[in-house]
C-alpha cells in the first residue's frame, strides 16, 4: 500500500499533517499574477507624467505572450504606480 504525503499511518489510524494540507491548499490557490495593494489585477501603461494610458506592448509571434512593453504600469482602479518592473515571459 502506498503512502500519501502528509499522512502518517499509525496502526489502523492515519495521522494527517493539517499544517501541510493548509500550505498545499494556499499554494494551489495563489494566483499566477501580481495585484495592486487595492486588490486590482489590471494595469494600464502610462508614460512619465501622463494621466491617460498611452503605453505599448510587443507581442510574441503566437500573439499570446507579451515580450516587451513601454510605459509605466498603473493600477486601473486606484491609479497607483506599480513599483516593481513587470516580468515579461
Amino acid at each position: 500500500m502506498g503512502t500519501t504525503p502528509g499522512v502518517i499511518e499509525a496502526g489502523s489510524m492515519n495521522i494527517i499533517d493539517l499544517d501541510q494540507r493548509r500550505r498545499e491548499t494556499q499554494e494551489a490557490a495563489a494566483p499566477d499574477y501580481t495585484t495592486c495593494p487595492c486588490g486590482e489585477a489590471w494595469f494600464e501603461l502610462r508614460n512619465s507624467g501622463d494621466v491617460a494610458p498611452n503605453g505599448a506592448v510587443c507581442l510574441a509571434a503566437d500573439g499570446e505572450r507579451i515580450t516587451g512593453y513601454s510605459g509605466h504600469p498603473h493600477c486601473i482602479a486606484c491609479g497607483t504606480p506599480y513599483a516593481q518592473p513587470l516580468s515579461v515571459r
